[in-house]
């Protein structure tokens, strides 16, 4: 049953991410649309490279809370069958 409920779960956590990388490329478009390209930040003369250097560290960040929230998951769903198994 354990390797079963860590199967479903897993193809869940699978799911999720692909929905977040749609997720992430809207707001990736968003990001460098409504605030690195705006003429907010005109001033900060950032460039073409910059601009892609911020939106690729808000990536890695964004998808590294993905990373996490899947391993406390796992952590959460083996406790929960270890407590049913008691």
């Amino acid at each position: 049953m354990a390797d079963a409920t860590l199967d479903v779960v897993e193809r869940v956590l699978d799911e999720v991410d692909k929905s977040r990388d749609v997720d992430w490329t809207i707001l990736g478009e968003r990001l460098r649309s409504a605030i690195l390209d705006s003429g907010e930040h005109v001033d900060a003369g950032f460039t073409e490279a910059q601009k892609a250097a911020i939106v690729a560290v808000c990536r890695e960040t964004y998808y590294a809370t993905s990373v996490v929230a899947r391993a406390y998951t796992f952590k959460a769903v083996e406790a929960l069958l270890d407590r049913i198994g008691e």
